[in-house]
């Protein structure tokens, strides 16, 4: 009849071998991720991202993993991931698409309809292009919560705190967008729109000028009617402005 403490040193030691052979060996170890739904963005960055390659599936938090992706990757909108045995990740993306290239300090971003930033990279068809002496006009469009898992029953007065945590998000300026899109259709195509901090918005005209037409687009239609009549004018006297 063996006594109660060898038992309990037997299942001490089964129980830590157990946890050894879980955390140690190659069955349950994370190779590469599944990864899905990514167009532009290359699949290998994502991995890159992620270090999972070597990790015990036991360790792996896939909100962490989502919230991580979120950050690094700002062109991703509904990313998943899911974790099952042995060692299985899957992560599900969707890409944002973009409709404006903005060009600032030699650096070309892209802008999607909702008006979020993001890097230019991977192709994409022809966009509507903005040449800058400034970074995209931001406002701010909310508050995202802290991702926290929701099988986490804690209520601890730490877990009710990180529960209060919120970042702000910020979008570029819809104003902006909405007179970008409103005037390129002005315009003659393939024409690289600019932007002024001071100026507002505008052109660059066939002429060779800049051309700008503030920060908003009231009366756009008298605007070039009068622009046009200056044009034809300033021909005839063979001027050439360097702004109008």
């Amino acid at each position: 009849h063996p006594s109660w403490r060898i038992l309990s040193g037997l299942l001490v030691v089964l129980l830590t071998a157990l946890i050894i052979y879980l955390t140690t060996s190659e069955e349950f170890m994370v190779k590469s991720p599944l990864i899905k739904g990514n167009e532009r963005l290359n699949s290998a960055d994502i991995e890159a991202s992620l270090l999972l390659q070597g990790t015990p599936i036991f360790m792996v938090d896939p909100y962490e993993l989502k919230n991580l992706l979120e950050t690094s990757f700002p062109e991703l909108k509904d990313v998943s991931v899911d974790v099952a045995f042995p060692a299985k990740v899957s992560v599900s993306v969707s890409e944002r698409q973009p409709v404006i290239t903005w060009k600032y300090q030699d650096v070309a971003m892209w802008i999607d309809n909702e008006g979020v930033v993001f890097p230019a990279r991977g192709d994409a068809e022809t966009l509507l292009s903005i040449s800058s002496d400034a970074a995209p006009p931001m406002i701010e469009t909310g508050v995202k919560p802290v991702l926290l898992d929701p099988k986490n029953d804690e209520t601890s007065a730490e877990t009710e705190q990180k529960e209060k945590v919120v970042v702000k998000t910020m979008s570029v300026d819809r104003k902006v967008l909405n007179m970008a899109i409103t005037l390129s259709k002005f315009v003659p195509a393939n024409t690289t729109l600019i932007y002024n901090s001071t100026r507002g918005l505008g052109w660059l005209d066939t002429n060779g000028w800049n051309v700008y037409v503030g920060f908003d687009l009231d009366q756009l239609d008298q605007k070039m009617l009068v622009y046009q009549k200056m044009v034809d004018t300033l021909n005839k006297q063979g001027l050439h402005p360097q702004v109008i």
